[in-house]
């Protein structure tokens, strides 16, 4: 446009210098146009976060005693709450890695007689409910018609497991043979178990049972040649049908079963046992799959309502007067069990939201240590911020400046959080286990532990970033105007963080120390 417009004006006879001076006249500013054009066709939003970041990563290189402090503050106070956090989604929320897990209810019996007693931390307590029902009772249930399929699982525990000649303390569980149909597992290799493994005398190939993946690797290698393989348990021979997937480690998080035998093969193994007919002994922990759209509140109520008739269906032999009468009082309750149900959570449940309590305690220290770090660092750079107000930076460009550089810490403290938590749980988990009862727990990133972290990661920006930007522009505002050299508002906003810190610590360790005494 410009050499346009100046051809015109020669032609009209105008000196080559002169229509140039008059072209560039006519036209106005051309770097206010390429600047205009610029905005229009670029996102001058990111490109100034962009610039931020920049800035930010550079200062931050450039203090880096302050930084190593504040990543090392962040990780730990991160880390510990993503650790136990991660710890109690395994137990009580991560569903299982089973088909359509949410039509998946576990059965118990509630309003059981006083005189019911379980056992919780090795001490005998009041039952709230009958997690165990006599077989007898388990074929009850499976007529039910709102089920798809009823399984269960008669006991787990360390057996003696014989292969090749070598002995091996093994995890083995007893399960029905309804257990992996209905659970839809796909097997790594072989078949798993089926209804037709588990028949009153066995079936006429002999007892099979299925290995873990991880059993497979220990035990055999890998090789192909594990099925069809002979074991025995106990004495009982066994032929390893198949291998499960190394996801699936049953429906009760914290074990992990390295063998699955069918239930009936009890009748082998403890011949003197005769728990078919037994009505009086706790035999299965049963669990159902719902048909497609079955509403489980309307399952609930119907099961309930057959309560009496199936109950004295089983009625054991020779109970009478007030034990019937707290027998038939009983009621079949079902619970979702998408992920499962284990009895690690009547033991550290209640220890692992004190716990997490205590780390979120921790991090709050943590976070109001850094916010104090933060002011500390703005009070030395307030003459840059004053120095930068003056030239014409408006005070909500350097506070966003500021809090970008907070963010960045905040993130990469959360990663190094991140790589922390999976040590500190695999360090908790050790500690819980014991010589006879190993804890299997997957304290593994799913997308329930990373929005718990983000929110972490959200609420420290609020405290250690906001605030220290608030006041750090306030303070340069007020010494660019006032000619002030300390900001009597930033002083007392460090000493109020201060005597949290002391008091949430304080509090802290009265606690821990409450806790160590409960424990003794």
């Amino acid at each position: 446009h410009l050499a346009l417009k100046q051809q015109q004006l020669e032609a009209e006879g105008v000196e080559p210098a002169e229509a140039a001076r008059r072209a560039r006249l006519a036209l106005g500013n051309a770097t206010l146009y390429q600047e205009t054009l610029s905005a229009q066709w670029s996102f001058p939003a990111l490109e100034s976060l962009w610039r931020d970041i920049v800035f930010g990563l550079r200062m931050l290189r450039k203090d880096k005693v302050f930084t190593i402090v504040a990543l090392v503050t962040l990780a730990l106070g991160i880390g510990a709450n993503t650790a136990v956090f991660s710890l109690l989604n395994s137990l009580l929320w991560r569903s299982l890695p089973v088909r359509e897990p949410q039509q998946l209810v576990r059965l118990r019996l509630t309003n059981v007689p006083p005189t019911d007693r379980a056992w919780v931390n090795g001490r005998a307590v009041t039952a709230k409910e009958r997690r165990r029902v006599p077989f007898p009772f388990y074929q009850e249930l499976e007529k039910h018609p709102d089920f798809q399929a009823v399984f269960g699982a008669a006991g787990q525990g360390p057996f003696v497991v014989d292969s090749a000649g070598e002995a091996y303390k093994l995890e083995a569980a007893s399960v029905t043979g309804t257990y992996f149909p209905a659970l839809g597992v796909e097997p790594v290799a072989g078949r798993l178990l089926t209804p037709d493994d588990d028949i009153a005398g066995g079936p006429s190939t002999g007892w099979g049972a299925v290995i873990s993946e991880s059993a497979w690797t220990r035990l055999f290698h890998r090789s192909p040649a594990a099925i069809g393989a002979q074991i025995s348990i106990e004495r009982t021979p066994f032929t390893i049908i198949g291998v499960a997937p190394r996801t699936f480690t049953g429906v009760n998080p914290g074990s992990a079963p390295d063998v699955w035998m069918p239930a009936s093969a009890f009748e082998t193994m403890f011949p003197k046992w005769s728990w078919r007919a037994n009505r009086d002994m706790g035999f299965i922990e049963p669990m159902a799959r719902l048909k497609p759209g079955v509403d489980l509140n309307q399952a609930r109520d119907r099961l309930a309502a057959l309560s009496v008739p199936m109950l004295r269906a089983v009625k054991p032999d020779g109970i009478s007067g007030q034990a019937e009468k707290h027998y038939l009082a009983m009621k079949i309750d079902m619970v979702p069990a998408s992920s499962g149900y284990s009895y690690l959570v009547d033991i550290f449940r209640p220890a692992l939201w004190t716990l997490l309590a205590a780390v979120g305690a921790v991090l709050l220290i943590a976070a109001t240590n850094l916010t104090n770090l933060i002011l500390a660092r703005a009070t030395a750079r307030r003459k840059e911020i004053a120095i930068r107000l003056a030239i014409g930076a408006s005070s909500g460009r350097i506070r966003r400046q500021l809090i970008v550089e907070s963010s960045l810490l905040a993130m990469a403290g959360a990663g190094a959080g991140v790589v922390c938590a999976r040590w500190l749980a695999a360090a908790l988990v050790r500690g819980a286990s014991r010589d006879t009862t190993r804890i299997h727990l997957d304290a593994s990133l799913d997308l329930t532990v990373l929005a718990f972290t983000g929110a972490l990661l959200a609420a420290v920006v609020l405290i250690a970033g906001c605030i220290p930007a608030w006041s750090a522009v306030r303070g340069a505002i007020g010494e660019h105007a006032r000619g002030v050299t300390a900001s009597k508002l930033a002083t007392r906003l460090r000493g109020g963080l201060i005597v949290l810190q002391v008091g949430l610590s304080l509090a802290l360790l009265i606690a821990a120390g409450l806790l160590i005494a409960s424990l003794r």
